[in-house]
């Protein structure tokens, strides 16, 4: 069983030089980098992992699985109109991340934004979690 908070943390903390797995045999969310840093707890490099074991690591969801300009939308709908048009004004232009968020602030909002976020991300791991029998608690 995985806690969802490591889960969130890891769903959050993936990018392009390193990624977090579900390791089906020890039970346990591991990352894989392409640089090795043995100060990282259970962090394996990509050559470590040998031919033919792919198959016990499962990604968990990343920015392609998580659509969080998609998720910034629908907040921004959840508005009344006048501040829906303020927000979804920021999302549609360059830097639309920056923006959306320099707007919460500006707005004093970003502590709603935050949870909504939260819950989405928690109702993405929940799924991810139901798709390949995981334990999450």
């Amino acid at each position: 069983m995985i806690k969802i908070d490591e889960l969130l943390n890891a769903m959050e903390t993936n990018c392009d030089l390193s990624q977090w797995y579900y390791d089906i045999q020890e039970d346990k969310l591991i990352i894989v980098s392409d640089d090795c840093d043995d100060s990282i707890e259970d962090c394996f490099c990509k050559k470590e992992i040998e031919v033919g074991e792919e198959d016990r690591f499962i990604s968990t969801p990343t920015e392609y699985n998580i659509y969080e300009h998609n998720m910034m939308v629908t907040y921004a709908n959840n508005h009344s109109t006048e501040l829906r048009d303020i927000l979804l004004g920021t999302l549609f232009k360059k830097g639309a991340f920056r923006r959306f968020k320099d707007t919460l602030y500006e707005l004093d909002i970003q502590d709603n934004w935050y949870k909504y976020k939260k819950e989405e991300y928690i109702k993405i791991a929940y799924t991810w979690a139901d798709k390949y029998g995981i334990n999450i608690g």
